[in-house]
């Protein structure tokens, strides 16, 4: 039996450097690795509603929720929106205005960073007493992950987003829709 043993204790061995010297142990080695999963393909609702304050310097603020395909995700929390609106021009009469911006979401578990462009396109529009530019208008446009931390640092991916902007005081409602594809 102690023979036994010790050569079976000294056949594993032999067999290992058998394999490594064959060209074999890299096979052995990627067998005994752990499955990792791959990325999966998701669509991704991002529902946000929020207020946008008509004030010089003043960001639009909000709430959001996500939801993914399949998935009850439901995470949600507080958004900020940096747009960086260009100058508008006339399209068959139309003002639209190109922007681009960034949309930062956080939640308890992370935080998102989308970046966009689109076109504002302005309706009914008044003058506040202050000479700002106020009421509905709707939006639309492009977006991608910019960037994550938390649970959604792997997340890569975008889609298309539209928005409508309602009211003439000096803060105004919008809501948003950001539709697309990310893998996780």
């Amino acid at each position: 039996m102690a023979t036994r043993t010790r050569i079976a204790g000294n056949v594993l061995p032999l067999l290992v450097a058998a394999s490594l010297a064959a060209g074999g142990g890299l096979t052995m080695a990627a067998a005994a690795q752990p499955r990792i999963a791959a990325a999966s393909k998701v669509q991704i609702n991002i529902h946000e509603h929020g207020k946008d304050p008509t004030s010089p310097g003043s960001a639009p603020t909000g709430k959001f929720t996500i939801e993914l395909a399949l998935t009850p995700f439901g995470q949600g929390g507080t958004t900020r929106i940096f747009p960086d609106p260009g100058v508008p021009r006339q399209i068959s009469g139309q003002t639209q205005i190109e922007f681009v911006g960034v949309d930062t979401l956080t939640s308890k578990s992370g935080t998102l960073q989308l970046a966009f462009s689109g076109i504002h396109v302005p309706i009914n529009t008044r003058l506040t007493s202050g000479g700002v530019a106020v009421g509905p208008a709707i939006e639309h446009g492009a977006w991608r992950i910019k960037a994550a931390t938390g649970v959604y640092k792997k997340w890569t991916g975008g889609g298309i987003w539209a928005a409508v902007i309602d009211g003439y005081g000096t803060v105004q409602r919008y809501s948003v829709e950001w539709d697309g594809e990310i893998t996780r």
